[in-house]
């Protein structure tokens, strides 16, 4: 193993754990955090959700600062790869055109502003629609993973 390869697993796993702080911390706020706040009293719930909005825009605003940067440089390298398909490629065009997405409506609901989106019947808030794109994402990452064996001849 040489420095190269030593790069390619930190950047992995700064890409890995930036992921899962953001798209699991989601699923914490969504699953255990708003269910547990609703029996607390209006004054301290408030109070504490506005806690909790502020630090977990901080740990998504770092988040995402890792993503982008490790990820442009993982899709160089992937790219370059004699393993990344046409496929391959595709699906990860796919990836980066969601996560974009994502990042944007952080943008927007970091800068106080209330977005949301109609599906149907249902109106859908940012928070939810990035938290789904997050996991449609983790989709795509064990796709892209199967995909580039395959190219590999693995």
């Amino acid at each position: 193993m040489d420095l190269t390869d030593i790069g390619r697993i930190v950047l992995r796993w700064a890409h890995a754990v930036a992921a899962l702080f953001w798209v699991g911390g989601s699923l914490f706020l969504f699953l255990v955090y708003r269910p547990a706040a609703r029996f607390l009293p209006e004054t301290a719930r408030q109070l504490f959700e506005k806690a909790v909005r502020q630090r977990f825009r901080e740990l998504v605003n770092t988040a995402v600062a890792v993503l982008l940067v490790s990820g442009m440089v993982l899709t160089f390298d992937r790219l370059s790869s004699p393993a990344a398909t046409t496929a391959y490629a595709l699906v990860l065009g796919t990836k980066i055109v969601l996560a974009l997405l994502a990042f944007y409506l952080a943008l927007e609901l970091g800068g106080g502003r209330r977005v949301s989106i109609r599906l149907g019947r249902h109106l859908v808030g940012a928070p939810e629609l990035i938290l789904g794109i997050g996991l449609v994402i983790y989709l795509l990452v064990a796709i892209l993973r199967l995909l580039y064996e395959r190219g590999a001849g693995g």
